[in-house]
């Protein structure tokens, strides 16, 4: 984390916007000279390191976005007093805010398209803007290159450090009624929170009302669901948007396809442009997806059904004959008369103009449709993805050779894989299958019937016995509607195969509908009555690893007591599940230890001031975090290391000390000193010696902590007025080494005297 002195780079002029989250300034870049926005944020001391991070990677993210409808970010950071700064384009305009019930409705759903468009962007790239209200929305007093009005989408970076309790709180209401409601209870901002924000900012712009509640009603003005296409689409979106559970909340996608069908425009392709107000850009252009411009050489699709373009209703009325139209009705009759009165013969030379303009028009039809049967493909293209193939007609030859494949299978006594092929004989084989091919198929199922009733008692008790619900289920589906013929003595173990089938069937239509405990439920009561029972289709795993994933979930989040609720069902249904019982444990384990180890993180800043990153990382050592402060300790744990290596990056360097020698007189106490330095702080210092003829052994030092001596005093006994090879290894707290001499090329202590290699 670093601090910057942001008066360094520039010069803060005057203010433009000042509120209770952040102050907006005109500055000017010292390094060029450019007019900017520098927008100042001020963060809660608590909490502050988290969400300071969050800052730092939320702006970098930002500084790469591009986007019409979202100011560029120029430069961003962390100041000493303990706030954030972004620095922006200087933009110039109005808030949307003060335009709320002047605009046409053509405008205000473009204006609104644009925001839409910039949140969506965002969203694609894992973004959420958090501080969506219609004073941040920003008109521009230029106009687009299209020369339509656009709007920037401002106020971003304010809601990682909104405090948890600003939705709640009495002060500035009129921002935080655009808020979420997750949002009040310190949640953090999401895409279906923008999604919440931004329907409540359409519905102030628009002029509509909204009732809250659990599931809000959105009321639109009269002219205004008299201006739009469908008004139900529109009140339904924004009625969606406005839900209280965050899931229930369309997608910006979704929301967009809504919005076109508002406007009537197909939600799969731009439509044609509408002819739009010359300030503002038609909504299709902002609701829609850049359109594909195809290449030159090729005609503009034309639209099923639209090969005529529409005939005036003036020319239709000159074309008119009484033959082609209704007869009035009797009250209809003197209108009618009147109007025939009051009408002036038709032109003879205007009918001629309206006949050659028909005639041409047909010759561009009938051209059209030419090219179109030309270019088939291009058409398909053109009008939606292309029909599914049609799969070729069943080859009866083929069929018979299933056929010889099945009574193979039969003649070696495999009859429940003979009984497999025929089953998968689809409608379309049959049918292809020629008259003696019908024959053998009739011949085969009715010596597979038999089988099945033969081998009856045997695949029974097999079933039984091996647990089996597939072989079961073919039991049972042979001997259903036959049980009077059935011997006596199987009659309860078929009972007891059809209560098995019966209830598996069950468990398949609860998890069909993710209903995971009725389904481990139903297991239970399987195991009830055919102990070791099996899963073919892994519904019970399934359930279990459902379950599981959603006690997870709630453990992240520290609502232990929660997922050991969640996982109540399984230690009832399934203890024996491996990993279960170490599972909860863990959750039991982690609600003693959450708050130790929510002290311990609260302590690590201070270990950071103090540049002991080393003491900070020895006590998280041993931590095994608890599933929901497992990111922060990591993270802390990256933090720590990272400043402890650059504080500790270099090696220790090791010396002999001034003064002494790598000699000795014969017969006296050889005496070595050290002097070992380090850029932050020394861990450990060794002596490694080898005495003439022996082996090299660590020799103990006596330290001297605060001047960075280490002193040995080798004994006549030791060196036996010999060569003693030596090296001193010194460890730093990051690890990293320094030597006098090696390992490989140790140093030499010799007698004064003695003769040297």
């Amino acid at each position: 984390m670093e601090f910057r002195e942001l008066t360094e780079r520039y010069d803060l002029a005057r203010i433009l916007h000042s509120g209770r989250s952040a102050t907006v300034m005109r500055a000017a870049d010292k390094r060029s000279g450019q007019a900017v926005a520098v927008k100042l944020m001020q963060a809660s001391p608590v909490g502050f390191e988290e969400a300071a991070s969050r800052f730092e990677a939320y702006a970098a993210a930002l500084g790469v976005l591009r986007h019409p409808s979202l100011p560029a970010v120029l430069d961003s950071g962390l100041t000493q007093d303990g706030g954030a700064f972004l620095v922006l384009e200087l933009l110039e305009g109005r808030g949307l805010d003060t335009l709320a019930g002047k605009l046409p409705t053509d405008a205000a759903m473009a204006l609104l398209g644009q925001t839409l468009g910039a949140l969506e962007f965002m969203a694609s790239r894992g973004l959420a803007h958090g501080n969506i209200s219609p004073d941040n929305l920003f008109v521009l007093s230029e106009p687009g290159p299209d020369g339509g009005q656009r709007v920037k989408v401002l106020g971003l970076g304010s809601a990682i450090f909104r405090p948890a309790s600003s939705a709640g709180s009495g002060a500035s209401p009129e921002p935080t009624r655009f808020l979420a409601p997750e949002l009040a209870h310190g949640g953090l901002a999401t895409t279906r929170s923008d999604a919440f924000s931004f329907a409540v900012a359409a519905c102030h712009l628009l002029g509509a009302t909204v009732e809250p509640g659990d599931s809000s009603s959105v009321q639109l003005p009269f002219s205004l669901a008299l201006e739009v296409e469908n008004d139900d689409a529109l009140r339904s979106v924004l009625e969606r948007m406005l839900r209280r559970d965050p899931a229930e909340r369309p997608a910006f996608r979704e929301v967009r396809a809504e919005l076109r069908k508002a406007l009537g425009q197909a939600a799969s392709a731009p439509a044609a442009p509408v002819p739009e107000p010359p300030a503002i850009p038609p909504p299709s252009e902002i609701l829609s997806p850049p359109p594909v411009i195809p290449p030159p050489s090729d005609p503009e699709p034309i639209p099923d059904g639209d090969l005529l373009p529409d005939i005036n209703d003036e020319v239709l009325f000159a074309l008119g004959t009484p033959s082609s139209s209704p007869t009035p009705s009797p009250q209809q009759q003197p209108a009618a008369a009147a109007r025939t009165a009051t009408a002036a013969p038709p032109d003879r030379s205007r009918l001629a103009i309206v006949f050659g303009a028909l005639a041409g028009v047909l010759l561009v039809a009938i051209l059209i449709g030419l090219w179109m049967l030309r270019k088939p493909s291009e058409q398909a293209g053109s009008s939606g993805p292309p029909p599914p193939p049609i799969p070729p007609p069943a080859s009866a030859q083929a069929v018979m050779a299933k056929l010889d494949e099945a009574r193979m299978l039969l003649a070696e006594g495999e009859d429940l894989r003979a009984q497999d092929v025929i089953r998968a004989l689809s409608f379309a084989e049959q049918s292809a299958l020629p008259p003696e091919g019908c024959a053998r198929l009739a011949d085969l199922e009715g010596t597979l019937a038999l089988l099945a009733v033969e081998r009856l008692p045997a695949d029974l008790a097999r079933g039984l016995e091996e647990g089996d619900l597939e072989l079961l289920r073919s039991v049972v589906a042979t001997g259903s509607g036959h049980e009077e013929t059935l011997p006596a003595e199987i009659s309860a173990d078929f009972d007891r195969a059809r209560r098995l089938v019966e209830l598996h069937r069950l468990i398949e239509a609860d998890a069909a509908e993710s209903r995971h405990a009725a389904v481990l439920r139903g297991f239970a009561d399987l195991e009830a009555i055919s102990p070791g029972i099996g899963d073919p289709m892994k519904l019970r795993d399934k359930a279990a690893a459902a379950i599981e994933a959603e006690a997870e979930a709630l453990a992240t989040q520290a609502r232990y007591d929660e997922a050991l609720a969640k996982l109540e069902p399984l230690e009832r249904t399934w203890s024996r599940r491996d990993g279960l019982a170490a599972r909860a444990a863990t959750y039991r384990k982690s609600r003693e230890n959450e708050p130790k180890q929510q002290a311990l993180l609260a302590s690590i800043p201070a270990w950071e001031r103090r540049k002991k990153p080393h003491e900070a990382l020895a006590l998280l050592r041993n931590v095994e975090p608890t599933p929901h402060l497992r990111p922060q300790i990591e993270e802390a744990r990256k933090r720590l290391e990272a400043q402890l290596s650059e504080i500790d990056g270099a090696p220790p360097q090791v010396m002999l000390r001034d003064g002494y020698h790598l000699e000795y007189s014969r017969g006296t106490v050889a005496e070595l000193s050290f002097r070992v330095t380090d850029d932050h702080e020394v861990r450990s210092v060794k002596l490694m010696a080898r005495p003439p003829g022996g082996k090299m052994r660590e020799y103990p030092l006596e330290v001297a902590r605060n001047a960075g001596y280490y002193t040995a005093e080798l004994p006549s006994s030791f060196h036996q007025n010999g060569t003693v090879e030596l090296y001193v290894v010194a460890r730093d707290l990051s690890g990293n080494e320094g030597f006098f001499g090696t390992p490989d090329k140790p140093m030499q202590l010799t007698r004064i005297g003695s003769n040297r290699m």
